[in-house]
């Protein structure tokens, strides 16, 4: 057992002792490389540009019409969009616009959009941006309209007005 033992250190010593670093010749190439941004251009319009509900009466509903407005792509990539209000404001107090599964109170108007598409106002508008028309190709146009539902009274008479912001996003 011991002259085996013996035979496998000595091995391993020629081994450990025959391997010997070699230091390699360096060389370099060249690739040259190309590409093209892609001009991804997100784009939309929304003409007209305004829209006069005119006097309201208190608890009354003021559709504008499911085709009042037309959005278009102007971009070219495909665009999901999305659709935000805020408060109406003018020299009076301002008309707060109800939150999400709120009605209109006092001072408190609501807002719904609907696509031409569709049958009815089902899109609730409020501060947080919800989706309006998706997958809207390059070139492609959607109409919409919008209902106000007057505040349920009103603390004066005076001249109010908001803006409704439409987004567009690459989705």
């Amino acid at each position: 057992m011991l002259k085996k033992a013996g035979i496998v250190l000595s091995m391993l010593m020629v081994l450990s002792l025959g391997i010997v670093p070699v230091a390699l010749a360096a060389d370099s190439g060249t690739v040259n490389i190309t590409a093209q941004g892609d001009n991804q251009e997100i784009a939309i319009t929304v003409t007209p540009p305004s829209h006069d509900f005119g006097v309201l009466v208190a608890s009354t509903v003021n559709p504008s019409g499911l085709d009042a407005f037309i959005l278009t792509n102007t971009g070219n990539v495909v665009v999901n969009t999305t659709i935000a209000g805020e408060n109406m404001t003018g020299t009076g107090v301002p008309w707060v616009l109800a939150g999400e599964d709120e009605g209109p109170a006092a001072d408190r108007y609501a807002l719904d959009a609907g696509l031409s598409s569709g049958t009815a106002f089902d899109i609730e508008v409020t501060t947080v941006a919800a989706d309006l028309a998706l997958g809207l190709l390059a070139a492609d146009i959607q109409g919409f309209g919008l209902q106000i539902s007057a505040p349920t009274s009103f603390t004066d008479s005076d001249v109010k007005s908001g803006d409704v912001t439409i987004a567009a996003v690459i989705p």
